[in-house]
């Protein structure tokens, strides 16, 4: 039996917020915070917006090949970086930080979605080229998010004392033992050794971690003609000077950004992303710092440097890779960089992306159109071998234990939980009570009404406990649900935020990837559920 999927609505999951799924319906609370719908038709008018606002390609490119001048480079990356030259060639672009062996699967996901929409939409524009592109965030100082991956239930972790930018630290000794650690995990599987080899030929000791996730990512997709971009470079970051410079003189983010997220906030949303006067950081060796102005100098938070105006721009100009833009412009620093007519990202990058669209105006910079990345369930042929012999289907799978439970519960049996019918028996009779008692004497009313309260909570604790009661006499079906929960819901949480790559392509191998690269659908917004061999 081969690979299968069904298809289900991301509202339908109850695992996405409400921002998430009201901005996927096209909601319109949500319209004033995008340049374009999630359609071809607004791609189509995010190129034409984007050909008036062209970036530096000689840079891009003269750049990207100085990055893969080491690697060996299939003709589709070679025909692509090529592309870049034109413009008509453009970008499409997902992110990420550079997490320890590719970390959680949903890393591997928003790769295949930018392969797939590239794709489509050579497919549908055929005057245009689309190159798929991810944007590595090398420069994320957040190193508890990133250092460690699931293998099931067990975590293993990178112990390093290294400080700063993730993507400058280096791969050490601690960091390679991971991998003899992981071969004795998954070397029992067909494609055990295959997986660790593949990092052993990336995480070698000495490299920088972006450098060792370059490589990684590389050997993945650039078959299929996959371009990765490590934005941490003076060049590329000379092109954002003059950002830079606006940032830390007139602090115009957060202006702009505030008045996003209060109309966000107005509009019943949560927001995302918190603002600071200053949304860049100080980059040293070991160091990723805030910068601060106080009066008329500009500090960098816990260290002792500290410059005037003069000094200050003299900086930027002569070390452009010192500045490192946090969350709200790292967006418009791959805009900047990038001729992006689209951008994939999961629900909180799509929910910080709605806060910024006066910021790029501002900037001249096209927004993209910006596009939910996939999301994938992968059911091992045992789970799914549990789900037939419980009668259920895929999909079903996101319903809370107790609606699943009824589902396996036969009418009758169920039915006797319900006790609806005696509710309003109760309610009448009290009602007759209330009439009968109000004629002797109004101020009984009261008492009736309260004795009614009393007399429908019992009838609630009694459904409780006639529910506890179904439940006990088919343990053996709770078992078996909580079971095949735990195996696609590890923790509770979404398999794809949870579960590492490895563990999946030691089973299946490449093929795996083959397969998540087929059923990735572009502008088609749904959560897929894949049966795996």
């Amino acid at each position: 039996m081969g690979y299968s999927a069904q298809r289900i609505p991301y509202r339908e999951t109850g695992s996405f917020s409400s921002l998430v799924v009201d901005y996927l319906d096209y909601h319109p609370s949500l319209k004033a915070f995008t340049s374009h719908e999630l359609s071809l038709r607004g791609i189509r008018a995010c190129i034409e917006q984007r050909r008036l606002v062209p970036v530096d390609r000689s840079l891009l490119v003269n750049r990207l090949r100085q990055q893969y001048q080491d690697l060996e480079m299939p003709q589709k990356v070679r025909e692509n970086l090529e592309a870049l030259h034109s413009p008509n060639c453009f970008t499409v672009t997902t992110a990420h930080q550079n997490n320890l062996f590719s970390g959680p699967l949903y890393f591997i996901y928003k790769i295949a979605h930018a392969i797939a929409l590239a794709n489509e939409l050579k497919a549908t524009n055929t005057d245009c080229h689309f190159v798929p592109v991810f944007y590595m965030g090398t420069e994320d100082a957040d190193l508890t998010e990133l250092d460690h991956i699931h293998i099931e239930a067990e975590k293993i972790q990178w112990n390093t004392k290294q400080t700063g930018a993730v993507g400058r630290m280096k791969v050490d000794q601690a960091l390679v033992s991971l991998i003899d650690q992981l071969e004795g995990q998954l070397g029992v599987f067909a494609h055990g050794a295959q997986w660790t080899n593949l990092l052993r030929t990336c995480y070698v000791e000495g490299r920088t971690l972006a450098d060792a996730t370059f490589r990684l990512v590389h050997a993945l997709f650039a078959a299929e003609g996959l371009l990765v971009l490590l934005p941490d470079h003076a060049d590329l970051k000379r092109a954002f000077i003059p950002i830079i410079k606006k940032e830390l003189t007139e602090s115009f983010t957060a202006t702009l950004v505030q008045t996003q997220a209060d109309a966000l906030v107005a509009a019943g949303y949560k927001v995302q992303a918190s603002l600071r006067e200053i949304n860049l950081f100080y980059l040293q060796e070991g160091s990723r710092q805030r910068i601060e102005k106080k009066g008329e100098q500009w500090v960098v938070n816990g260290t002792s440097l500290v410059f005037d105006h003069v000094t200050l721009l003299a900086e930027v100009d002569q070390h452009p890779e010192r500045f490192s833009p946090n969350v709200l412009l790292r967006g418009l620093y791959q805009c900047t960089l990038l001729p992006d007519v689209a951008f994939i990202g999961g629900g909180a990058e799509i929910a910080y992306w709605l806060q910024v669209k006066n910021l790029f105006a501002a900037a001249a910079v096209p927004l993209p159109v910006l596009v939910l990345r996939n999301s994938f369930l992968l059911a091992a042929p045992s789970a799914t071998k549990r789900l037939t012999q419980l009668g259920l289907q895929a999909g079903q799978l996101f319903l809370s234990d107790d609606k699943l439970l009824a589902l396996l519960i036969d009418a009758e049996t169920l039915s006797q939980r319900d006790l609806g019918e005696q509710r309003k028996i109760v309610e009448q009779l009290y009602q007759q009570l209330q009439q009968q008692a109000g004629k002797l004497d109004p101020t009984l009313i009261a008492h009736v009404a309260a004795l009614e309260k009393r007399a429908l909570q019992g009838l609630e604790t009694l459904e409780k406990k006639l529910w506890r009661a179904i439940k006990r006499k088919h343990q053996e079906q709770q078992n078996q649900l909580q079971v095949l929960k735990a195996q696609l819901f590890p923790g509770g949480h979404l398999q794809e935020r949870h579960q590492h790559l490895g563990f999946f392509y030691a089973q299946w191998g490449k093929e795996l990837i083959d397969e998540l690269l087929r059923h990735s659908q572009g502008l088609t917004q749904e959560f897929t559920i894949v049966q795996l061999p």
